[in-house]
C-alpha cells in the first residue's frame, strides 16, 4: 500500500513541474505586440459558405413559372388570342409563345369530335386550356389569367396609348359578315399608329371578322408563307401578329420610372378577370419589370399546317418560329430553352 501511494505521489510531483516549466517558457516567448485586440472589437471568425443575402434568396423564391394569357370578348365566348408568357425575375428574361386560336384540338377520348383552342376555351375555360397546353407542349403553365375586351380597355387606360408600327397598312373595305362589331372607319397606314384601348379593341374585332375584305397590301404581305385564296388563313395570321405587334409597342413604354403603373395595371388584371395568380405569383411577374433589357425580350409562334376539315384548323407540326429572327426550330429546342 505504502508503495502504491509512493508511485501516485512521484507521478503528481513530476506532472506539476512540466506544467510549470512550460508555462514558463510560453511566457518568455510571449510578445504583446503580436496581438492588439480592441474592446468590442473580437478578432473575426473565417467566412464558411455563402453569406446571407436577404434579397438574393427572396429574388429565388420569386415566382418564374410560365403563365397563359387569354383575350376573349367576353366571358361566354370563344377565345380570340392565347399566349404563354415566362419572365425570370433573377435574370430577366422575359420570353412569349403566341399560340393561335385556330389551334386544331381532338378529344382524346373521342377522336370525331375536333375543334379549335378558341372554342375549346368556351367549354374548358382558362384552367383546362392551360391543362391541354401543359400536355401538348410538355411544359408545365402554372397561372392563367383570362380577361374580356373590356378588362383590355381598362388595362391600357391605366398605361396610356400604346404606339405600335404596322408592316402593312390596314382600312376597312367592306365585310360579309351579318354581325359587325367594330367601327368601320379603320385606316391605318403602314408604319407607327397610336391605339387607346377602344382603338385597339375595334382593331382586334376587325381582324377577326373573317368576312372582311383584305386589302392588297396585306394579301402582299402574306403571299407565300399563307395561301392568298384563304381569307381565314391571312386573318388568323394578322391575328397573331397584332398580338406580337402590340405587345412589343407596350412594352417599349416601360421606363424606370414605370413600376408603379405595371403594379396597378396587373394588379386591377388580376382581380376583374378570371385567374389563379395570387399576390406572391404577381410580385415575381412583375419585379423590375420596368427595368427589362428590351434584348432581353424574345417573341416565338407555335406553328402548324392550316387544314379545312368543314372549318379551318392549324394543325401543330412541332415548330416554332421565332418572330424577330423569322427561324424556325423544332419546338422542344425552344420550349427547353425558354419556357422549362
Amino acid at each position: 500500500m505504502d508503495n502504491l501511494r509512493r508511485f501516485f505521489l512521484t507521478a503528481s510531483i513530476i506532472i506539476f513541474i512540466s506544467l510549470c516549466i512550460g508555462g514558463f517558457i510560453t511566457a518568455l516567448n510571449y510578445d504583446p505586440k503580436e496581438v492588439q485586440l480592441e474592446p468590442g472589437n473580437p478578432t473575426p471568425l473565417p467566412a464558411v459558405g455563402d453569406i446571407y443575402n436577404p434579397e438574393k434568396y427572396q429574388l429565388e423564391d420569386l415566382y418564374k413559372d410560365n403563365v397563359l394569357f387569354i383575350l376573349t370578348p367576353k366571358e361566354d365566348k370563344s377565345a380570340v388570342d392565347f399566349l404563354i408568357s415566362k419572365y425570370n425575375p433573377q435574370t430577366q428574361d422575359l420570353n412569349f409563345l403566341i399560340v393561335p386560336d385556330d389551334l386544331k384540338v381532338v378529344n382524346h377520348e373521342n377522336k370525331k369530335q375536333i375543334c379549335t383552342l378558341g372554342e375549346y376555351f368556351k367549354s374548358q375555360k382558362g384552367s383546362g386550356v392551360a391543362d391541354y397546353l401543359t400536355s401538348l407542349l410538355q411544359i408545365d403553365i402554372a397561372g392563367y389569367c383570362t380577361f374580356t375586351y373590356k378588362d383590355l380597355t381598362s388595362f391600357i387606360k391605366t398605361f396610356g396609348a400604346v404606339k405600335c408600327t404596322l408592316p402593312y397598312g390596314i382600312k376597312f373595305i367592306s365585310s360579309d359578315s351579318d354581325n359587325i362589331t367594330y367601327s368601320t372607319g379603320i385606316n391605318y397606314s403602314s408604319g407607327e399608329v397610336t391605339l387607346s384601348g377602344d382603338s385597339a379593341v375595334n382593331l382586334i374585332n376587325f381582324i377577326e371578322d373573317d368576312y372582311a375584305a383584305l386589302d392588297g397590301e396585306i394579301i402582299e404581305y402574306y403571299d407565300g408563307y399563307y395561301n392568298e385564296n384563304y381569307a381565314k388563313e391571312i386573318h388568323s395570321a394578322m391575328s397573331d401578329d397584332f398580338v406580337y405587334i402590340f405587345i412589343n409597342g407596350f412594352i417599349n413604354k416601360f421606363t424606370p420610372d414605370y413600376q408603379e403603373k405595371i403594379n396597378d395595371g396587373f394588379s386591377k388584371l388580376k382581380e376583374t378577370s378570371d385567374s389563379n395568380i395570387t399576390d406572391s405569383m404577381l410580385k415575381g411577374m412583375t419585379y423590375k419589370l420596368c427595368e427589362i433589357n428590351k434584348d432581353k425580350v424574345n417573341f416565338y409562334r407555335l406553328t402548324g399546317t392550316p387544314v379545312y376539315n368543314n372549318n379551318f384548323y392549324i394543325t401543330y407540326n412541332n415548330e416554332i418560329l421565332n418572330i424577330k429572327s423569322g427561324e424556325r426550330k423544332a419546338a422542344t429546342e425552344i420550349l427547353d430553352l425558354a419556357f422549362s
